[in-house]
């Protein structure tokens, strides 16, 4: 089975490493593999601004390379999605490089867009 976890945020991470965590031996033996497609290498914690504004924390601890906080087995990419072809089952990013997937996952976060 191939899982693709769209999205390499909080959610996406959390969910990626609790799936693999779970399905470890069909990993292990190539029966399952989760792949991650992110925007970034960089994985930024954004609860932790709210400790940057009061001071106790700086911005640069706040970030960590996305791959160091996956399990080992998950294929990460950085290449982001600009197509969704649902009824293919496949995504093509901006490299033009196609992924497949039997199942998938969206977790690309939210963007406040307020009304004038």
């Amino acid at each position: 089975m191939r899982i693709l976890v769209v999205g390499g945020g909080m959610g996406g991470t959390i969910f990626a490493n609790h799936l693999a965590r779970r399905i470890h031996h069909e990993m292990k033996t190539g029966k399952a593999r989760i792949t991650m497609l992110s925007a970034s290498h960089e994985h930024v914690y954004q609860p932790g601004w709210l400790y940057v504004a009061m001071g106790r924390t700086t911005p640069d601890e706040l970030v960590r390379e996305q791959q160091s906080l996956l399990e080992p087995g998950i294929e990460f990419h950085v290449d982001p999605v600009e197509e969704f072809h649902l009824a293919d089952n496949h995504v093509q990013c901006k490299s033009g490089k196609i992924h497949e997937y039997d199942v998938m996952v969206i977790s690309t976060g939210s963007r406040p867009m307020p009304e004038n």
